[in-house]
């Protein structure tokens, strides 16, 4: 079991493969997906383009990172603005798509945690939470995949 002295607050991001568990911290806004400009010769999981606050601001999929099959997105789909990433500029946001609406979750224990490095990319660390499983990013390894230099 992972004890903690206090809650953290982060944001259960929903997708189709692994729900994510970020750090409220690290999100700037959640916004409802809209048209995105496609990137020519980009990665299939590099979706596109979307104007965010007067900025590009480039939307991936997890889903597709993690090796899963393309679904289009339903009404519910959100794009999760997270702040840039390790080693980018300050204003470089990325997005990441979320299959429905993201959920406050209070961390404050009463988690187990579960080996899924093995299985999904980028991921630090698994948890088990009640009967779900959710994936903590490495930021600093998503980093290196979507900003390969």
């Amino acid at each position: 079991m992972i004890k903690t002295s206090a809650a953290v607050h982060a944001l259960e991001v929903p997708t189709d493969s692994l729900p994510l568990l970020l750090p409220s911290a690290c999100m700037a806004e959640v916004v409802t997906l809209s048209a995105l400009t496609r990137v020519p010769q980009a990665p299939p999981w590099m979706l596109g383009v979307l104007g965010w606050r007067s900025r590009p601001v480039p939307v991936f999929s997890y889903d597709l990172l993690a090796g899963g099959e393309w679904r289009s997105p339903g009404q519910r789909a959100r794009v999760v603005v997270l702040y840039p990433l390790p080693g980018r500029k300050d204003w470089e946001f990325i997005g990441l798509l979320a299959s429905a609406e993201p959920q406050s979750r209070p961390v404050d224990g009463g988690m187990a945690s579960v080996s899924v490095q093995d299985t999904y990319p980028c991921i630090a660390a698994g948890l088990r939470i009640q009967d779900r499983i959710v994936g903590i990013p490495d930021f600093t390894a998503l980093s290196r995949v979507l900003y390969p230099d």
